[in-house]
């Protein structure tokens, strides 16, 4: 949607939420009988909460795309808040391809918009007036994914994670289904949430997601989403710029404290890939000894799908020293490795080499040839680099 859109018909979602999404409407009348409604149907006709919540989440993941708009209200600042710019209740309109790309507009009833956009571990923002002209606004800054931790991307993620399903009923103020609706709701015990959180889905006659609401009860937020577009082509690119790694947290004294002293990492990766997460992994393989992880993963394959190369680093001292395949050496490193092509090996690249100075170990899902041109390009570890994307590998 574009701006001028948005802004449109932001005050009539503020006016309307205000009034009765967020208060709730003690009206109870008119509501559906249980007999009327499939999910409670005395012979126990249509889908269980169980089923509506696996069902939904198959809609998402087969899609691999949807549009969410809706609202999203906070008395202060928390993670279901789109970013820290806005305050108070927030229109939001945006696009979702999983499994994580999000383009989203909020507005929050003034004279501006924040355009966020977030691929893979990388987030960019900017805010300009509602007049503006998208191409002609201004540039895109760094935002950080802590300030999007509950982005809409992750929305297959809760809808997997959620407990306690059950069918909302009609005396529901607040979520009671309309007569051609089924709702479901679950509890989701999120870190970022601090306890549990009621999430409710509602879907249509035909049994496609329609709507999401996420809040928890006495306390004053709120997230309420529309879905459409289930499956429909979405692109969002990322804005001008190389993709972004994840935020490494892991720095030269964290470094010296481990006893990893000569520590590495890639400078090139496969395209589309990036450095997803990284840390250190104390008294691993041994006490008195530890170990830095690099997890890289493409951004645009789910993590289910098993796709990743895992580096890990070591002193060399603490390397262990068993076997893991046949002899194999990249540049001044050497040691072992076994290819995932290899006949009657269970699909996995894995291998060891060192220097003397500093041991690296790798598990993948690429072949091996893939892997030493991967290896080759290893360099000191510096947690501001971030790796050159290298068309023709994976």
């Amino acid at each position: 949607m574009l701006v001028g859109g948005l802004a449109a018909v932001a005050v009539v979602v503020l006016a309307v939420a205000l009034g009765g999404v967020l208060t709730g409407d003690d009206d109870d009348t008119g509501g559906p009988t249980a007999a009327s409604h499939p999910a409670r149907d005395a012979e126990g006709e249509g889908l269980n909460p169980s089923q509506a919540f696996a069902k939904v989440l198959r809609q998402l993941e087969e899609g691999g795309s949807f549009h969410y708009s809706g609202t999203a209200y906070a008395d202060e600042a928390t993670a279901l808040r789109p970013g820290s710019v806005l305050a108070g209740l927030i229109v939001v309109d945006g696009d979702v391809g999983l499994p994580h790309r999000v383009h989203e507009l909020a507005f929050d009833g003034g004279d501006r918009v924040v355009e966020t956009t977030i691929v893979g571990p990388g987030v960019w923002q900017r805010s300009m007036s509602v007049d503006a002209d998208p191409g002609t606004a201004a540039p895109y800054g760094p935002g950080e994914r802590g300030a999007m931790q509950m982005s809409a991307d992750l929305l297959p993620a809760w809808l997997g994670a959620a407990t306690d399903r059950a069918a909302v009923e009609p005396a529901d103020r607040l979520t009671a289904p309309e007569p051609d609706e089924r709702r479901f709701s679950g509890t989701l015990d999120l870190v970022e949430l601090a306890g549990p959180t009621r999430i409710v889905v509602t879907l249509d006659a035909d049994g496609v997601l329609t709507n999401v609401k996420v809040g928890r009860s006495g306390d004053a937020f709120l997230v309420d989403w529309s879905i459409s577009g289930i499956g429909d082509r979405t692109d969002i690119p990322t804005p001008g710029e190389e993709l972004v790694d994840a935020a490494v947290e892991v720095g030269d004294d964290d470094l010296t404290a481990a006893g990893i002293g000569a520590p590495v990492q890639l400078t090139e990766v496969p395209a589309g890939w990036v450095l997803a997460d990284a840390w250190i992994e104390p008294d691993a393989p041994r006490g008195g000894c530890s170990t830095l992880n690099l997890d890289y993963r493409p951004i645009d394959v789910p993590e289910e799908a098993g796709y990743t190369l895992e580096v890990d680093v070591v002193a060399a001292v603490c390397g262990p020293t068993e076997p893991l395949g046949p002899p194999f050496a990249v540049g001044d490193l050497s040691g072992e490795a076994q290819d995932a092509d290899d006949p009657g090996w269970p699909g996995f690249t894995i291998g060891r080499v060192t220097d003397g100075t500093t041991t690296v170990k790798f598990t993948s899902t690429l072949g091996l040839d893939d892997v030493a041109v991967l290896l080759g390009s290893l360099a000191p570890f510096d947690p501001a680099l971030q790796p050159t994307e290298v068309d023709g590998l994976g």
